[in-house]
């Protein structure tokens, strides 16, 4: 073993989610409307091809339907609607989580099914 210091690396990690080196608001509190003014928010925004699989592995999944996680949420908040008619907040909710669709699948580029879309 040498007693000589172990130098410093060249980098310092990102304490931050977003990559921001100086710690902001926005991650105070991961949930509700903060999260969304992070400078590092958006950077896989919707219909971005940048995580999709390669053409030639998606043929090898074969052909399905996609429907988005917040779409079916969506739907699933319908039938709660029609369950709990007196829940006000429902309808927001579910139409929120529409908006929040990505519209086409991180992965395999797929558009999501949902009638909600044009």
């Amino acid at each position: 073993m040498s007693d000589q210091p172990i130098p410093a690396p060249d980098f310092i990690w990102p304490p931050e989610p977003c990559g921001n080196n100086e710690p902001h608001s926005a991650h105070e509190f991961m949930r509700g409307t903060t999260a969304g003014l992070c400078p590092g928010a958006g950077t896989n925004p919707p219909g971005s091809t940048s995580e999709q699989l390669p053409d030639d592995i998606l043929a090898l999944l074969g052909p399905r339907t996609y429907l988005s996680t917040a779409c079916e949420t969506a739907l699933l908040l319908t039938k709660a609607i029609t369950r709990n008619p007196a829940r006000g907040d429902l309808p927001e909710l579910r139409d929120r989580m529409h908006q929040r669709c990505r519209r086409n699948h991180k992965f395999t580029g797929a558009l999501c099914s949902c009638p909600c879309h044009p």
